[in-house]
């Protein structure tokens, strides 16, 4: 993967004939929520300070994210007294290193999983990004009425967004993550949202998988200073030149 109120008059908004909103004028709705496409559209890049926790382990540590248009991202975790565990996605290629391993490339189900997480934020034009997105109800998620929304991507993944019937900003995700014990089911909670830069951006992500909690509380954002060799592959990844001929 992976932020002003509602312009329009909150539950008005789905009190309209009884009729559910189509997915875009739900994309359109939060995308004027958070400050409208104008303001989305010049932030190019953004690069992101947190901490995180894992309540259950007693583990806490700092992230550092870069990210920029359409789909790079990098994630850093570093944990106190283990190391640091790297996520990259150049746009194409994706890599990976925990700590005490050597980066290596990712591919699959575990690239294409990669690649989607990676969207840089919902934008206009996003209907075009995805094979289909569509609205499938209004139902409740973490004790707030929301509209469901299936997304599938071009790689056949298929995952769940909630968008709040009252602000119209994003509230979360459910999908199913690939992991080396199988595929999981993950919970993303999206709250706090505050202005960066005329732009709403969301301060707590909370992710639940089987029961288990994991928080990343957003300490300081900056937009448009991310160079674009953050996000080149490694070096020992690249492709190997080969050698040139002797004269």
């Amino acid at each position: 993967m992976l932020f002003p109120a509602a312009r329009e008059g909150g539950n008005a908004f789905s009190a309209r004939h009884n009729v559910l909103p189509s997915a875009l004028e739900i994309i359109k709705r939060h995308i004027n929520a958070v400050g409208g496409e104008e303001a989305v559209l010049r932030i190019r890049s953004r690069s992101v300070w947190a901490r995180y926790e894992y309540p259950s382990r007693q583990l806490r540590g700092t992230v550092q994210i870069y990210a920029a248009r359409p789909n790079k991202r990098i994630i850093k975790i570093e944990y106190p007294d283990v190391g640091t565990e790297v996520t990259g996605f150049d746009g194409t290629a994706g890599w990976s290193a925990t700590p005490g391993t050597s980066s290596r490339l990712v591919s699959g189900p575990e690239l294409a999983q990669l690649r989607d997480e990676s969207e840089f934020d919902i934008a206009p034009g996003r209907d075009t990004v995805f094979r289909s997105i569509e609205t499938l109800d209004a139902s409740e998620f973490e004790g707030r009425p929301c509209y469901r929304l299936r997304i599938v991507s071009t790689t056949e993944r298929t995952w769940f967004e909630y968008f709040d019937v009252a602000t119209g900003l994003f509230a979360g995700s459910l999908s199913q993550h690939v992991t080396p014990r199988g595929p999981v089911s993950t919970k993303l909670i999206i709250s706090d949202y505050r202005p960066v830069d005329g732009v709403l951006f969301p301060y707590r992500f909370t992710f639940r998988t089987g029961g288990v909690e994991e928080i990343v509380t957003i300490v300081r954002v900056e937009h448009n200073t991310v160079a674009p060799s953050v996000f080149e592959l490694p070096q020992r990844l690249r492709p190997k030149r080969a050698p040139h001929a002797a004269p």
